[in-house]
């Protein structure tokens, strides 16, 4: 099967999703029609004879040198006679030097040929793949450093935030066009890998009443108190133990992952880091899994998506356990109110929060709301059920209904299946199965084979289903198989849409192009519209090669 590489230019005013050359040579004995018709054949991409594939709906560029040799599509399976028997071109022109642009329409067949217009059978098969063409982007700002968060001001119709991975958090008027600096981290998280690094300014969210309170939290990675340039309050000797310490033994403390709030003062018109509020600390011994999503739900509670925090295989069983916070979807109440020294509550309906009547409980972290995750990246609501996806280790990404106290199955389960490593009696537990799994790196419907596949956010919308996106560039769409949302629990997801980013958004891409590849390091909603938040390198302080596109629906 023959693809084409995909561009990311424009040709002639038009954009086109891959390119083809077209070359002719002598017919070798185990190509297609070899001792029929003429004696030459064509070669695309280097392939004699091969099968193209395309996509319905995109636009192709084919680069022609064939002297002698007109290039055309036809539903003729021979082709030649010097009249271009039964063309499919229209008003392209065919040729055997030069280029063609070529869309592939919706009224064009499933399956037709590419033939000579004057020798006959020198050519091969077209199939059209069945992907969806309603799904396009638009950029809307660019020169960023591996964005992470796009988020609205509360209050604001043209002011934006866009969080940055290495620590920094602007405020974007769309109006001027203009960024300022809104938050700096920078100097509390520790060095990031050049080439690749989890670590950094993970989250951010508004507090629902920050119009009012300028309250808002993020979640980040932030160096030891040894380390930490200037000193930092939270590592004063007042601060209990970091959560997770019981790991600290065994393991060396690398960092720490912090959930803080802050307050905008609208007075002086800027945030009063000093004043910083270190509401959870986890203490870390790799660089990886580190989650970081936090939302407000509509109950008024602050979720956070947290991972098993490391290393692989999840060896010491933490997304198990509910005795740490890795592994886990929190749940906590951020409204105070009244005289309190507490940072924070915990919401009555929390599954595991009677841990002082019920022996079962007895050491069980009461801020817990479900567990068994890898790396949960994306964290969303519909309605009032959150949703999440969880990054796999090496064979599945999820979807995943959250169940409140449910068990969702890492580290012995990934996706649908049991894990190598897990016992028998392991899997005789109960499990939340996701809603849907697709296998790390292989996506139905798409020729791309990326070199770097995981599951990054989503978020659902009415009429169109919960779309969600894939660090490789892949989009898709998935929808209950029922009338009604509500009766969609335990039961699977199916796939409905599927797509490339391009110009249409689906497209091919070859192996040649896998370093040029698009990175979806984020997806963030804003009233009805999703923004994909994307990079062309991996590392959080390489280039300034960020975008964020946004998502329109043909």
């Amino acid at each position: 099967m023959e693809s084409a590489e995909k561009q990311t230019n424009s040709t002639s005013g038009q954009t086109v999703a891959g390119t083809f050359s077209i070359t002719i040579e002598p017919k070798s004995k185990n190509r297609i029609f070899f001792d029929q018709g003429s004696k030459f054949g064509y070669v695309i991409n280097g392939d004699p004879g091969k099968e193209l594939h395309v996509l319905r709906g995109a636009t192709y560029l084919f680069k022609v040198d064939s002297p002698g040799h007109p290039f055309y599509f036809t539903t003729d399976p021979s082709g030649g006679g010097g009249d271009f028997p039964k063309s499919l071109m229209g008003n392209v022109k065919s040729t055997d030097q030069g280029n063609i642009i070529f869309t592939f329409h919706t009224n064009l067949p499933k399956q037709f040929y590419y033939q000579c217009g004057i020798h006959q059978k020198m050519g091969g098969k077209v199939i059209i793949e069945e992907t969806s063409n309603s799904i396009f982007i638009k950029e809307i700002i660019s020169g960023l450093n591996a964005p992470i968060e796009f988020l609205q001001i509360p209050g604001s119709s043209n002011k934006f935030i866009i969080v940055e991975q290495r620590g920094i958090a602007k405020q974007f008027d769309f109006e001027t066009g203009k960024s300022t600096l809104f938050l700096d981290l920078t100097k509390y998280i520790p060095p990031l890998n050049k080439v690749y690094d989890e670590r950094g300014f993970l989250g951010m969210e508004f507090h629902p009443n920050y119009i009012k309170n300028g309250k808002f939290y993020v979640f980040y990675s932030s160096k030891l108190r040894e380390t930490a340039s200037p000193p930092k309050v939270l590592y004063s000797p007042q601060e209990s133990a970091p959560v997770g310490a019981e790991e600290s033994s065994t393991l060396e403390t690398k960092y720490f992952n912090c959930l803080s709030e802050f307050v905008y003062d609208f007075k002086m018109n800027g945030v009063r880091t000093e004043d910083e509020i270190v509401m959870l600390r986890i203490n870390k011994v790799t660089n990886v899994h580190n989650g970081g999503k936090i939302r407000f739900g509509p109950d008024g509670f602050l979720y956070l998506a947290i991972g098993d925090g490391g290393p692989q295989k999840d060896p010491l069983n933490k997304a198990q356990r509910l005795d740490t916070l890795e592994g886990k979807i929190l749940r906590i109440d951020v409204n105070l109110g009244g005289n309190t020294t507490d940072k924070y509550l915990i919401p009555a309906t929390n599954p595991f929060v009677d841990i002082k009547n019920n022996p079962e409980y007895i050491g069980y972290r009461p801020e817990i709301y479900a567990y068994g995750f890898r790396n949960p990246w994306g964290l969303s609501f519909i309605g009032y059920q959150v949703i999440v996806t969880d990054a796999g280790f090496h064979d599945y990404e999820s979807v995943k209904l959250v169940v409140k106290g449910g068990n969702h199955g890492w580290n012995i389960k990934e996706g649908p299946k049991f894990t190598p490593w897990s016992t028998k009696v392991d899997q005789m537990k109960h499990f939340i199965d996701p809603i849907y799994s697709y296998q790390t790196g292989k996506f139905p419907g798409l020729n791309h084979n990326p070199s770097s596949s995981v599951i990054i956010g989503g978020f659902y919308l009415d009429k169109k289903g919960y779309i969600f996106a894939d660090y490789s560039g892949v989009i898709m769409i998935i929808n209950p198989d029922v009338e009604e949302y509500a009766d969609s629990h335990g039961k699977p997801w199916t796939l409905k849409e599927i797509g490339l980013i391009g110009s249409p958004l689906n497209s091919s891409v070859s192996s040649q192009n896998k370093k040029k590849m698009i990175k979806i390091r984020s997806i963030n909603k804003i009233g009805q519209s999703l923004y994909l938040l994307t990079s062309e390198v991996d590392s959080p302080n390489q280039s300034s090669t960020g975008k964020i596109y946004r998502l329109v629906f043909g």
